[in-house]
């Protein structure tokens, strides 16, 4: 995973009358070079992503791009998409507690296709449901240099992690995917775990949180290699 910057900049917000000005402020720094933009919890709509987008698109010191805890639909998660794909620079992208669901992940998608750059993308606690994680594992099985995916709190069931079991299995560059905490049973999960125990490269895979655990006193239903996995990220 890519570890965050130490020369990050935060752009101050202290009112609404600054709603326009932090975001001119973000595009003022990535074009001075900055590496790493923090606007968390700014209050960026997909209106502020369409300013952004074109500066990231040009910068070529950008790294980081943290836009958790905003209001970000799958139109702002398509342009940055397209801003991304054309990126030499990017590597980390954190989308967490914004309001996307499978369209905008299948437009982020185009994204990890594309670059070459992208290492980390967080869409935590979204709305990407099994259409995205659909999309994000064929996009995953082509990639050259995605390692970190997490996708926790979206509302991913079986058919997803299927799905994402066969790009863990497939994939030259994922380390980590974190799947907590979705709507993934037992049989899901240990899909997920026998990808990994076959993966030459991803180290964890979180699922923790199962819908459907092995009841107590019952033993478990998977070879003794697998059990520890389902069980590992247990609630």
């Amino acid at each position: 995973m890519v570890a965050p910057l130490s020369n990050a900049v935060c752009i101050p917000m202290s009112g609404n009358k600054e709603m326009n000005s932090k975001v001119e402020d973000a595009v003022a720094a990535i074009e001075r070079g900055e590496t790493s933009i923090n606007l968390i919890r700014r209050g960026i709509g997909d209106a502020d992503v369409a300013s952004l987008a074109a500066a990231i698109e040009t910068s070529t010191f950008l790294r980081e791009i943290y836009l958790g805890g905003n209001t970000i639909t799958d139109v702002g998660a398509a342009a940055l998409a397209a801003a991304i794909a054309k990126s030499t620079s990017i590597r980390c992208l954190n989308l967490c507690q914004n309001h996307i669901t499978g369209v905008g992940a299948m437009a982020l998608s185009g994204a990890i296709t594309k670059s070459t750059s992208l290492q980390t993308i967080s869409v935590f606690c979204n709305q990407i449901t099994n259409v995205g994680a659909i999309a994000l594992a064929a996009a995953i099985e082509k990639s050259s240099s995605l390692e970190s995916l997490n996708l926790g709190y979206n509302r991913i069931t079986d058919a997803g992690a299927r799905a994402l079991a066969t790009a863990i299995e497939k994939s030259a560059s994922l380390r980590f995917m974190d799947l907590s905490s979705n709507l993934i049973t037992d049989a899901g999960a240990a899909t997920l775990a026998i990808a990994v125990e076959k993966s030459r490269f991803v180290e964890v895979c979180q699922f923790g949180d199962v819908s459907s655990p092995t009841p107590a006193g019952e033993r478990s239903r998977w070879p003794s290699s697998i059990a520890p996995l389902v069980g590992r990220f247990g609630r």
